[in-house]
């Protein structure tokens, strides 16, 4: 049975240029994955915007993921095994 991953891999989709995250973008992001601020306090800081404003909690999601990803690969954020 083939993983979700292996699906995922599979999948041929158009690359997204990665734009360089700031130190306090990067501190923003951390700071809601580790519960110190919500998905509401993120979106109010970033765009003065409510997450339920016009599509502005999937934004916000995206972004956070974007920032976590470049710290990642520009290594900010070192994974552990």
């Amino acid at each position: 049975m083939e993983t979700l991953l292996e699906k995922a891999k599979k999948t041929m989709v158009r690359k997204a240029s990665l734009k360089m995250a700031t130190d306090e973008e990067i501190e923003l992001a951390l700071a809601w994955m580790t519960d110190e601020i919500t998905l509401g306090q993120f979106s109010n800081a970033v765009w003065q915007k409510k997450t339920y404003e016009n599509g502005v909690g999937g934004k916000a999601l995206y972004t956070i993921a974007m920032w976590l990803k470049n710290a990642y690969k520009n290594g900010k954020i070192v994974i552990k095994n």
